[in-house]
């Protein structure tokens, strides 16, 4: 009597013409799994794109808008000396901000880094190797679509923030002196690096990563 029995070879080829979504037949740990991962990896992209930005300010000797010391002078505003001091200060308290921050989120990095090695083995651990390449290949694709987001948003605040200085600008709220408007001057805002921030933005952009091509473009 004939049999008849189906090779590896003529499943492979069968399943592989499949179409359709599978998604439904993943298991809740699979798909809880992969999302931590995304996420992880999200968070990753994320912190190396401000450390990125950051450093840029520094080396470009500008502070963003969020991290401007919103403090203006009102006992001896009259007083120049004093008031050349005072922006002195707030821009070395902005400066030691963003390094701080650039070094600390450079030690979280290292964690991070052992965290997403973690979860991409227990995603591993749960995952058939066809379906394991196509959920790195869909979570490649997210990553990629919110790089392109981020950097977008990124460089049109620092370009905002450029146009800060062009216009002197950075300090864009006023104190009174004599009856008149004060704003601080170019004067104030260009030395105020030179003296008492040079040796702490050397550093940082040691630190950062080179190259912030996206913030160019």
């Amino acid at each position: 009597m004939a049999t008849f029995a189906y090779t590896e070879g003529d499943i492979n080829r069968i399943t592989s013409a499949l179409r359709g979504a599978r998604e439904f037949l993943t298991s809740d740990n699979e798909r809880g799994i992969a999302q931590k991962l995304e996420r992880e990896l999200k968070k990753k992209l994320s912190w190396e794109l401000h450390i990125s930005t950051l450093g840029e300010y520094l080396r470009q000797k500008r502070i963003p808008r969020g991290l401007r010391v919103r403090l203006h002078p009102t006992l001896c505003r009259d007083n120049p000396e004093h008031r050349t001091v005072w922006y002195k200060i707030l821009n070395k308290c902005s400066v030691d901000l963003m390094v701080l921050t650039i070094e600390s989120l450079q030690k979280e990095l290292v964690k991070l880094v052992k965290e997403i090695a973690t979860v991409e083995q227990e995603l591993a651990a749960v995952t058939a190797s066809t379906d394991l390449e196509t959920l790195k290949k869909q979570i490649e694709d997210k990553l990629k679509e919110y790089q392109k987001e981020t950097e977008e948003f990124k460089k049109r605040k620092f370009h905002r923030d450029e146009l800060d200085y062009q216009r002197d600008q950075v300090y864009s709220w006023y104190t009174r002196t004599d009856n008149r408007s004060y704003r601080p001057n170019r004067d104030i805002n260009s030395q105020k690096w030179r003296s008492d921030t040079e040796g702490v933005t050397s550093s940082s952009s040691a630190s950062s990563s080179s190259g912030v091509t996206f913030l160019e473009r």
